[in-house]
């Protein structure tokens, strides 16, 4: 078994639909070992953050983080995201404002071969 840790989510930035931030590649189990959500804004922004199994879509089953209000100028790491993601499973996110909020994220890659 092989064990990467890397930055996985770099230069995120949520929108107002969910998008996928990280994808588990395949023949790897994906460790979240830290996430962050940084509010870039003056203004309140509430975020919600889904683990979506491969072949599924964000929704209330998936979702992880329920809408939490980023105060302006807050930085906000999730503590409800150290989780496994299986090959081809995502974390996905979104945010009531676009452009408003940036994400930083960090996992361990565990290869299955």
């Amino acid at each position: 078994m092989f064990m990467n840790q890397r930055a996985g989510i770099q230069d995120a930035v949520l929108g107002t639909s969910a998008s996928v931030l990280y994808t588990a590649p395949s023949n790897t189990v994906a460790r979240l070992s830290s996430v962050t959500l940084t509010n870039q804004t003056g203004s309140a922004v509430l975020v919600s953050v889904y683990l979506v199994k491969s072949g599924s879509v964000p929704g209330t089953n998936n979702r992880v983080v329920a809408p939490y209000t980023l105060g302006p100028n807050e930085a906000w790491t999730c503590p409800h995201l150290n989780h496994n993601l299986n090959p081809g499973d995502t974390l996905q996110a979104l945010a009531d404002a676009g452009s408003a909020v940036s994400v930083y994220g960090s996992v361990i890659e565990m290869s299955k071969a």
